[in-house]
């Protein structure tokens, strides 16, 4: 779904990220990549295939948008260096030409030698024009801008008339800021309130769709 904020043409993507056409930049927030590994390795039973749903989702995605660079903010890795972190490297490895920063996020715990060899650059924040980047959602420090962020795993829980209910992961955006859904596999959501100066888009399936309030 395309929507205009804050001057700028912005793709929803059912994929859980969001596309900045004009600036040719992919944004993706809290992959949480070895998040499944680290359970299994703790003895918690997960399906082993679960752990891949997220890297080929990402592949999928760079490959069909070709953006030239890719933003992730924060997150990227859940816990300490796994064999995940090898599968990323090749999945990195796939597009020489595009560029790759991470704005780091409080599970970001990996050495400056490991993700230098992902050919990443990794910074506090990131300032495109009147977008302003981060891990966690930030009050913007002048009015022109806004914020874009991830961290929270925003999700609406819908209800139907018979009480049965659903919770998807969204989009939350007001006046000032944009708070992505988390794209890894197996995350978990947060619900999110709307208010009057909100707007809620909720993703299901391959559609996304503005949830009225």
């Amino acid at each position: 779904m395309e929507i205009e904020f804050a001057g700028h043409q912005l793709l929803l993507l059912h994929q859980r990220a969001l596309y900045l056409g004009d600036l040719k930049t992919l944004i993706i927030g809290d992959l949480h990549l070895g998040k499944i590994e680290h359970f299994r390795s703790s003895g918690i039973g997960m399906p082993a295939r679960a752990a891949m749903h997220t890297f080929s989702q990402l592949t999928d995605l760079i490959s069909d948008i070709s953006p030239e660079k890719v933003l992730f903010l924060g997150d990227l890795f859940h816990s300490v260096k796994n064999h995940s972190f090898v599968l990323f490297y090749n999945v990195l490895n796939e597009f020489p030409d595009v560029s790759f920063t991470l704005v780091s996020g409080n599970h970001d715990i990996l050495t400056e030698s490991d993700y230098a060899s992902l050919r990443m650059s990794v910074v506090e924040e990131l300032i495109m024009g009147n977008l302003w980047f981060t891990h966690i959602p930030s009050t913007v420090p002048q009015k022109s801008m806004v914020n874009i962020s991830g961290h929270i795993h925003p999700g609406v829980r819908l209800r139907g008339k018979a009480k049965q209910s659903v919770l998807l992961p969204c989009f939350f955006i007001s006046e000032s800021s944009m708070i992505l859904p988390a794209f890894g596999y197996f995350t978990g959501h947060s619900i999110v309130k709307p208010t009057h100066k909100s707007r809620i888009f909720a993703i299901a399936d391959k559609e996304v769709f503005e949830v009225p309030f």
